[in-house]
């Protein structure tokens, strides 16, 4: 350091006074103790740490400072993103699928093989039904006398816990030929008109009969669904209140008290092939989902809103 720059500190009281070798007789600077800082990191307040800065060097390290600043300032581990780069990806269809269900058909494919979509290995088989395009994807168009049939006798039963099932449906059709004008959507029942799941539309209503072998309740929407649009409905057993949804609406509901409701055939959907009279639907049928828990009303409408086409 030349001495013309050189700098010597004299404590007065409160205050230090700076002031030049080379020339005593200028004025002193008086700079408040608080003011003073080891500027040059050394640990020593000393005349470096209050020598001036002589503003070329210190324009061109500003200058430095802004360029780091402006191509290396973010954190070298941080990923950028390329703009013109989509960074979405393709979601499964199961994967939107609320919660996790035990057995859920989307009837996609073109053999006679219903896969369950949950891997669960609950398959089915079509029965003369034809899958045709709609809802987005393939739905199984059934006329009367056709159905599916899925799981097996001892699985997909409500048994003694929480159970939940829905389904999306369309028709136009209400035939009177059928047993008491009632359609089967869902069934799964025994021999008897004890012990059963029985999913149906009862003069175009939405209904639920269901029953532990002696006992058992019944729940009905009071609107009719048969205008030709999509609708979807939900049955929901907590072990203590079966509820019934239309298009994410509750509509009826009933507490009943129930030991287990176990019957002992498949799932049948679109048909009830057996006793007392076969009970057939006309129309189309889609997303079929089973669970072993009772879902929410929020879940139910969430599960509505999900597959709304």
């Amino acid at each position: 350091m030349k001495d013309s720059t050189r700098r010597r500190f004299v404590r007065m009281g409160g205050f230090v006074c700076i002031t030049g070798v080379a020339d005593c007789s200028q004025t002193p600077q008086i700079i408040g103790e608080n003011d003073i800082k080891d500027t040059d990191g050394d640990g020593v307040i000393d005349s470096e740490d209050y020598a001036p800065r002589d503003a070329s060097v210190q324009d061109a390290e500003d200058v430095r400072e802004v360029d780091s600043t402006e191509q290396g300032g973010e954190d070298e581990d941080q990923p950028t993103v390329d703009e013109d780069q989509s960074t979405e990806t393709p979601i499964d269809e199961q994967s939107q699928i609320l919660g996790e269900p035990i057995a859920h058909y989307g009837f996609e494919g073109t053999d006679e093989i219903i896969q369950d979509r949950t891997n669960n290995g609950h398959n089915g088989q079509l029965r003369s039904v034809n899958r045709v395009s709609g809802r987005g994807g393939q739905v199984l168009d059934i006329s009367s006398g056709e159905y599916a049939a899925v799981g097996t006798a001892d699985s997909l039963n409500p048994g003694e816990g929480t159970y939940t099932c829905g389904l999306w449906f369309r028709t136009i059709l209400n035939p009177d030929a059928n047993y008491k004008n009632r359609q089967a959507l869902l069934v799964k029942r025994a021999d008897t008109d004890a012990l059963r799941w029985h999913f149906i539309l009862h003069n175009g209503k939405v209904q639920l009969d269901l029953n532990d072998g002696s006992n058992g309740g019944r729940v009905r929407s009071k609107q009719t669904f048969i205008d030709g649009e999509w609708h979807h409905t939900v049955a929901v057993w907590d072990n203590e209140t079966v509820l019934l949804y239309v298009d994410g609406e509750r509509r009826d509901q009933q507490e009943l008290s129930l030991g287990s409701i176990s019957p002992p055939s498949p799932v049948y959907l679109g048909a009830q092939p057996d006793y007392p009279k076969p009970l057939y639907y006309s129309g189309q049928l889609d997303d079929v989902i089973i669970y072993d828990t009772a879902l929410s009303a929020a879940e139910v409408l969430q599960l509505y809103t999900s597959f709304s086409n």
